[in-house]
């Protein structure tokens, strides 16, 4: 029906705008909010039920992607990063078809690759060769009051994403200043994709 393809189209325009934004907010803070992910799961979701595309190999990756990352986070005991591969899988759940699935994971690699060493160049000109290893390790020191949800502590190895609960912690531990991870920005990449993906 014909309001089922302008409402579905509606729903592709209104994540591309989604993930605009969340790219920003990770570019400036290398995390997203988690109501960003849950649009785009709902958006996802209606663009299924009005396209009737609940097919075996767009649902498997969702539930693989997202399977995989949950159990990492609850083997690890916290707030694991996963914003990024649970938008992935939620993007992929959407593609029409196994083939527009590839061209999706096929631009996230290609786009990928060039984003990588856009970034080695920009770190190699902000910091200079002396302290090109220390900038491609982005710790940043940070006020407190600065920290955000889902953050990564630096001496933090298996990158735990900070929780509410745990800023509350170290702000009634009296700390100032504190180290943290500033992991390279993903979502503009997953942005682009999708854009190349759905419009192109």
């Amino acid at each position: 029906m014909l309001i089922f393809e302008s409402l579905t189209m509606v729903c592709y325009v209104l994540i591309a705008f989604i993930l605009l934004f969340a790219s920003i907010e990770d570019i400036y803070h290398r995390t997203i909010g988690k109501w960003k992910v849950v649009l785009i799961f709902i958006l996802v979701i209606c663009i299924n039920i009005m396209t009737d595309n609940f097919n075996p190999e767009a649902t498997s990756m969702f539930l693989l992607v997202s399977g995989s990352f949950i159990g990492i986070s609850l083997i690890s005991f916290g707030g694991f990063g996963m914003g990024d591969a649970l938008v992935i899988g939620a993007l992929g759940w959407a593609m029409a078809d196994f083939e527009a699935l590839q061209g999706f994971l096929f631009a996230i690699g290609l786009i990928s690759l060039i984003w990588a060493v856009f970034w080695v160049f920009w770190l190699f000109r902000k910091n200079g060769y002396s302290d090109f290893v220390k900038g491609i390790k982005q710790i940043q020191v940070l006020p407190v009051d600065k920290l955000r949800a889902g953050m990564v502590l630096a001496e933090d190895n298996f990158m735990h994403g900070l929780t509410l609960e745990d800023i509350d912690k170290i702000k009634d531990r009296g700390v100032k200043w504190i180290k943290i991870k500033q992991p390279l920005p993903f979502i503009p990449v997953i942005f682009v994709a999708y854009l190349f993906t759905i419009f192109f």
